[in-house]
């Protein structure tokens, strides 16, 4: 605002100032009808929060002022929400095929990259070392630094080709947390703050009553107020193990330190949180945007820097993929940490081919629950009579739409049957059915025939239905186009 209106300074916008922000958005750009809906929520939540605000505390008055965001302005919301659910689902299908190879990837980088450390750390300073077909010099420190000769602080290595420095135990601890990272997002499906927050003792043990057996547990703090547990498969056991013994680093316990909270704006108790590294001379937690850049390199490494994958991308192929290895929706949503189901299912992508085999499981265990009896092949003449079925159900007015094996219900009177099907080309003959049970209850009247009456005033209802039935399924063709008029003809 201040850009484009110089000395602007309330929050009480002319309506002039605000078409042209919205207009400035794209609000009104028909190629991109969506674009700028998160920021006019923004908008419109932050001016009836202080109007709100104002209400409870005379401090919030001065700002309080008429928002600029009507309800008009949306009116698409349900659209802008489904289009967002559209192209969330539409990401996930696209980025479900890679996650086999982006965990392969990863392990492999940090293989890779531990393996560099130790032919490095086994050549000479100044000495050569081949590793991935490629041949390095160790570099050599000058002698103020040689009170670390086996470079456990310090270790370089130069491409000859390039003259390029490696700093080998940087590139290693780069490899290692986007190899935790990625995993632990990959087993659990957490928030990336819930992910940063994972403390030493938030991992326990439970004894199931039954067997006997001891199985892992690890306790999420979530953004809400409730916490849950989840079950921690082998695979992410040893991921936490591995992390826990990088950051004790010979020692008994595990580093307390306080974590930034940045959506808060808080430090954090004392803790000894397990996503941590060292940073120069201290060591602090891992970040959002570091968690972030660590995603991005493990995509880039992989050859498909042109997508986008962000942590809580994870969270919904998380969902997708145990959606459709037939949990349960509930199950994941308890999983996730959701307080409702319909938060679940925006998360959760469905493929054609997961609706065609959910389907054929149901029919396979409504199957099971039929006598078998049912489901053996016909016979020729059973195959007859099915045929003759479908003949038998032309009559005169249209088609019967009774089922397979059942009766006629109403004795063959069609007229009064609602399961008759109107043909409209027969429309002619229910005219004259008609005047002719017009002209039949008149006589019914005529010679006291209560009875009839009853019964043919019924039925010339039901055959008016029937016509009207029919006029609404009267073909009118293609319009005729008249004939193009010569210019100046009157």
């Amino acid at each position: 605002m201040e850009k484009h209106h110089p000395g602007i300074d309330s929050l009480h916008l002319p309506c002039d100032v605000a078409q042209a922000w919205k207009k400035r958005m794209g609000h009104d750009n028909p190629d991109r009808p969506y674009e700028g809906y998160s920021v006019l929520f923004a908008v419109r939540a932050f001016y009836l929060d202080i109007s709100q605000w104002a209400l409870h505390d005379a401090y919030w008055a001065q700002w309080a002022a008429p928002c600029p965001v009507s309800l008009q302005d949306t009116k698409g919301v349900a659209k802008h929400r489904k289009h967002v659910t559209a192209r969330m689902h539409q990401k996930v299908r696209q980025l479900a095929p890679l996650l086999p190879q982006l965990m392969a990837s990863v392990e492999e980088r940090l293989r890779f990259q531990q393996e560099f450390i130790d032919r490095a750390r086994a050549a000479a300073p100044g000495g050569e070392f081949v590793h991935g077909g490629r041949t390095y010099q160790r570099r050599r420190y000058p002698a103020v630094r040689d009170h670390d000769p086996a470079g456990l602080r310090r270790l370089h290595a130069t491409d000859p080709d390039t003259g390029t420095h490696i700093d080998l135990l940087r590139a290693e601890e780069r490899g290692f947390w986007t190899w935790a990272v990625v995993n632990t997002f990959f087993y659990t499906g957490v928030r990336v703050e819930e992910l940063l927050e994972i403390t030493q003792t938030a991992l326990t043990t439970l004894r199931l009553p039954d067997s006997g057996e001891t199985v892992p547990l690890l306790q999420i703090v979530p953004k809400a107020d409730a916490e849950r547990v989840l079950l921690v498969p082998p695979e992410l056991a040893h991921v936490l193990a591995k992390v826990k013994q990088r950051i004790r680093d010979g020692h008994e316990t595990v580093p307390a330190l306080q974590r930034w909270d940045p959506h808060d704006r808080v430090l954090s108790p004392r803790l000894p949180f397990l996503f941590q590294r060292r940073h120069g001379l201290e060591r602090r937690v891992l970040t959002d945007k570091y968690v972030q850049r660590l995603v991005n390199d493990a995509l880039t490494a992989l050859g498909h820097g042109e997508l986008k994958l962000t942590p809580h991308d994870f969270r919904r192929l998380f969902a997708s993929e145990a959606v459709s290895s037939g949990l349960p929706p509930h199950i994941v949503a308890k999983i996730l940490g959701h307080e409702h189901l319909s938060t679940t299912e925006h998360y959760m992508a469905v493929y054609p081919e997961d609706v065609l085999r959910h389907y054929r499981a149901f029919l396979a265990r409504r199957r099971q629950l039929r006598p078998s009896e049912e489901y053996r092949d016909p016979t020729t003449e059973e195959w007859e009579e099915f045929h003759q079925h479908f003949v038998k159900r032309k009559v005169e007015l249209g088609t019967c739409g009774r089922g397979y094996g059942t009766p006629c219900a109403h004795e063959h009177a069609c007229l009064r049957c609602p399961l008759l099907q109107p043909d409209p080309a027969q429309k002619r003959r229910l005219d004259e059915i008609i005047v002719n049970l017009r002209e039949r209850l008149a006589e019914a009247h005529e010679r006291g025939w209560l009875g009839e009456v009853e019964g043919l005033e019924i039925t010339i209802a039901a055959a008016e239905r029937k016509l009207a039935g029919m006029t609404r399924q009267i073909n009118l063709g293609m319009p005729a186009i008249p004939p193009v008029r010569p210019p100046g003809s009157s």
